[in-house]
């Protein structure tokens, strides 16, 4: 595989492995240097990212952008997938985690969403 380095637009209509999101362009008010470049990054890294994404960024600042990425990270911190801090919403988490774990023994998609299903009410996977 080959590492590509470049700015959102660079990605359109392609799909990668792995993707590294740099948002370091964004300051501590919440503005971005880039106008929308910060957002556009978003998109493109959620539909281009096939198997992995990790985002490097001012969380603060980030969260400031209430048309993408504040909701992309209060999901986030609601499965504990923020580095540095505890899951808001446990059984979201162990649902995650539960599906995730599913998914790696092979079964279908269906089973995989009714075992998060099962944990999030608090159902018993034995």
């Amino acid at each position: 595989a080959q590492v590509e380095i470049g700015s959102a637009e660079r990605f359109q209509g392609r799909e990668k492995e792995l993707m590294f999101v740099s948002t370091v362009r964004t300051n501590s008010l919440g503005n971005n240097e880039l106008k929308g470049g910060a957002y556009r990054s978003l998109v493109a890294a959620l539909t281009r990212s096939r198997r992995g994404l990790v985002v490097c960024g001012n969380f603060a600042a980030l969260a400031c952008d209430v048309r993408g990425w504040r909701r992309w990270l209060s999901w986030m911190q609601q499965h504990g997938l923020v580095v540095g801090c505890a899951a808001t919403e446990p059984e979201a988490a162990t649902a995650l985690r539960a599906l995730h774990a599913t998914l790696q023994t092979g079964k279908r998609a269906a089973e995989a969403q009714s075992v998060a299903q099962a944990v999030v009410q608090g159902e018993s996977m034995v």
